[in-house]
């Protein structure tokens, strides 16, 4: 993910970096980050300043069921 913090605090302009997963992760991620408190801007020259940021958000995905697995749900 990258962003900007503004210098009040307020987190604009975010995108997923890098190749795209899909099935609704990118719009998660941005979702999240959206979602987060006013940061604490950087300070430049004793003056609060817009920055660019870059987080890692990971996801932790179920495992997918093999279509030949006997188990729960499975059906052959």
């Amino acid at each position: 993910m990258e962003f900007t913090v503004l210098a009040n605090g307020v987190i604009a302009n975010p995108f997923t970096a890098g190749n795209a997963i899909g099935y609704g992760l990118e719009e998660e991620a941005i979702r999240i980050v959206e979602k987060m408190p006013r940061w604490k801007p950087a300070v430049l020259d004793g003056k609060p300043a817009t920055t660019k940021h870059k987080v890692i958000i990971r996801f932790e995905l179920p495992a997918a069921t093999a279509p030949n697995d006997k188990r729960a749900g499975a059906s052959h």
